[in-house]
């Protein structure tokens, strides 16, 4: 048996409790949440912000710089690695110890997270 929750125990603000989600003006504002929602959970896992001193943390975190600046073009493996002067190989074995996720990923979560912030800023 499934127990329905009252308005107040959704977690949504007060002017949005009441409304139908089947409305577009509703469903943006739906949408337009989970994107923030994305977009920090994102800025938490990306592991940007780690504090590792090494030389392999400082060729990650210029990675980054790279993929930040240049996330519009497309972006490969070897594009970033021959700016690293690093093997391709390398780049790989380092981003994911030092971030958790592959390069690729990387990428695509941060071009996901631009497009949402350009999204919500539209409203």
């Amino acid at each position: 048996m499934s127990a329905k929750l009252t308005a107040t125990q959704t977690g949504l603000p007060a002017d949005c409790r009441s409304h139908d989600c089947s409305q577009p003006l509703n469903r943006l504002y739906i949408k337009s949440n989970l994107i923030k929602i994305t977009a920090m959970q994102f800025e938490k896992t990306s592991g940007y912000d780690r504090r590792i001193p090494d030389v392999k943390a400082a060729a990650v975190k210029y990675a980054i710089e790279i993929i930040r600046k240049n996330y519009t073009y497309r972006l490969t493996l070897e594009d970033i690695s021959e700016k690293l002067h690093v093997s391709r190989e390398h780049l790989c074995r380092i981003f994911r110890q030092t971030t958790g996720m592959t390069v690729m990923e990387y990428i695509m979560r941060y071009r996901v997270m631009c497009s949402a912030e350009i999204l919500i800023n539209k409203q």
